[in-house]
Order: structure tokens, then C-alpha cells, then sequence
């Protein structure tokens, strides 16, 4: 039995290594209509600057905590698929 799991504890620690541990993985999420606005600003900071340059400064906002970018886009009547794309670009170019 403690074989079977110091096994798995080697396998994961291997696993975390290649996908570069988990300090990586939290700075490469995926973009998706559940991300909180301040979970996604506080992994990647210079989108405050894309959110300004689109006239959306409900990153400053208290609200910014408990809304999703998917909720911020039905409440400014933004298509959703456009705003992913546009935000994927800004942080490829930053």
C-alpha cells in the first residue's frame, strides 16, 4: 500500500515538473466566461491597460471580485467570443 502511493506522489511531483510546476500553470489559465475579473487581473496585471483602452474600468470597481468577464460582457452587450479573441491577442502581444 505505501508503495502504490509514494508512486503516485512521484508520478504527480514528474507530471508537475513537465508542465513547469505550478507556479506556471496558474499564470497560463485558460480564458473562459468564468474567470472572475480580479483572478484574471491578478495573474496577468497589464490587461488593467486593455480594459482601459476599451472604456471598461470595472477592474477598479469592488464588484470586480465577484463578476465574471462573462458577466461583464452581458452587461455591456459585448460578444463574448470577440472580447476572448481580443484579449488572447493583447497578451500576446504584451
Amino acid at each position: 500500500m505505501r508503495k502504490k502511493r509514494a508512486k503516485e506522489k512521484v508520478k504527480k511531483l514528474v507530471k508537475a515538473k513537465r508542465t513547469g510546476g505550478k507556479k506556471n500553470r496558474k499564470k497560463s489559465m485558460k480564458i473562459s466566461k468564468n474567470i472572475k475579473i480580479s483572478d484574471l487581473l491578478s495573474r496577468h496585471p497589464k490587461l488593467a491597460e486593455f480594459f482601459m483602452q476599451k472604456g471598461l474600468f470595472c477592474f477598479s470597481c469592488p464588484m470586480a471580485s465577484i463578476e465574471t468577464l462573462g458577466q461583464l460582457c452581458k452587461s455591456y452587450g459585448i460578444d463574448w467570443r470577440e472580447f476572448k479573441k481580443e484579449i488572447e491577442e493583447f497578451l500576446k502581444k504584451k
